[in-house]
């Protein structure tokens, strides 16, 4: 296969300015901005399928697979594919090139588009191209298979949630848990530490949602031996305490275990573990924890504070919980079972990713054959 540059397979095309007012309103189609989707409209501005590529900005470099009509604002760009090309072909293509050597600019950093555009490339043929993203394809399409069933399982648990806490006794946050801790870091921070035990930080508690594994953080191993709090167990709840700017406090919840995201693993300073008695269970603390009415009042808490932002373990622990009845027992051991079905689907789609993730590079230099991976495959 012979090396080509990439503008002889894609077409290269803007974003255009979009007010957020006009995002704001909703619609059917997607608008991406630099890195993230920011709101829906009733326009698209190109049909789709194509590559989203942040251009200008913090997370310039950065791609997204669009398969639908979608707008594109102006910070961010699109690489459609060219008659010939198959266009998921090339968004794994995009992914495989090393955006750091496009990017330019110091104080605003942006993609030199003519350089990613006269980039060499190896390009099968539009047979093998479409063999390829069939197979790496198939696990993205299992990967938002599991990602499907997490967020039925967390409708499911919100509506068992509401069964489960009909008729309990309301009592402090504090009276129904057991362990209520935070961790901590080295002094100086971790920057630098690039092996260890994974350190967790309010960064990452983002409800059950996939891990960002490549901005994991590490302790010294030695300095996670010596931790007498902030140790992480299986099914543990984790909350987001603190951060963020003054008057400014967006928490969260999230949950580890199951082997998810890591076997041994601790947390920062910034990030509360707890663990529920065992009449009520983690799943029902986790759905508790995580509903509406909770994450708003914990927000107004940690708002008030001036300085940094957020909760400490008394007014934490002075949060209210709908304790439940014994007759809902059976309800809280499904709570269980969905937080602990959860967590297995999201390892699955970790493990499937870094399958993934290996035979990307191979398939696409051509050093591995489909042929050779088909028997294989999930």
């Amino acid at each position: 296969m012979l090396e080509r540059p990439l503008s002889s397979i894609c077409v290269h095309r803007p974003g255009k300015y979009l007010p957020k007012a006009e995002y704001s309103k909703g619609g059917p189609y997607r608008v991406h901005g630099s890195n993230s989707i920011m709101g829906t409209h009733t326009s698209y501005l190109y049909p789709g399928p194509m590559t989203v590529l942040a251009r200008i900005g913090s997370k310039c470099g950065a791609l997204a697979w669009e398969p639908n009509p979608a707008w594109i604002n102006n910070n961010a760009s699109v690489l459609c594919a060219r008659e010939g090309t198959d266009s998921r072909w090339l968004h794994m293509l995009l992914s495989t090139l090393n955006m750091d050597e496009f990017r330019e600019g110091s104080g605003q950093p942006f993609i030199a588009v003519k350089a990613l555009m006269n980039a060499p490339v190896v390009v099968p043929s539009l047979v093998e191209q479409q063999r390829i993203a069939g197979v790496l394809g198939a696990f993205d399409d299992l990967i938002e298979r599991n990602l499907r069933l997490v967020r039925t399982m967390e409708t499911l648990g919100d509506t068992l949630l509401s069964l489960a806490s009909a008729g309990g006794d309301v009592q402090r946050l504090e009276q129904s848990c057991d362990i209520i801790e935070s961790g901590k870091r080295p002094k100086g921070g971790v920057r630098g530490i690039a092996s260890g035990v994974p350190s967790i930080g309010a960064e990452f508690i983002n409800g059950l949602t996939p891990f960002a594994f490549e901005k994991t953080k590490f302790v010294p191993s030695d300095f996670a031996a010596a931790m007498r709090r902030g140790v992480l167990e299986d099914m543990d709840v984790l909350v987001y305490k603190d951060g963020g700017k003054p008057g400014e406090f967006f928490p969260d919840v999230s949950a580890v275990g199951r082997g998810y995201p890591f076997g041994h693993m601790v947390i920062n300073e910034h990030v509360f573990r707890v663990r529920a008695k065992e009449a009520i269970g983690q799943g029902y603390l986790y759905f508790w924890l995580h509903s509406p009415a909770m994450l708003q009042a914990m927000k107004e808490i940690g708002s008030r504070t001036a300085a940094i932002p957020g909760m400490n373990a008394s007014n934490f622990g002075a949060l209210p919980i709908r304790v439940p009845t014994p007759e809902a027992k059976a309800i809280c051991t499904q709570l269980d079972l969905y937080l602990g079905a959860c967590l297995e689907l999201l390892a699955e789609c970790r493990d499937l990713a870094a399958q993934r993730d290996e035979l990307l590079p191979l398939l696409m230099s051509g050093k591995v054959r489909v042929s050779e991976v088909e028997g294989s495959l999930p």
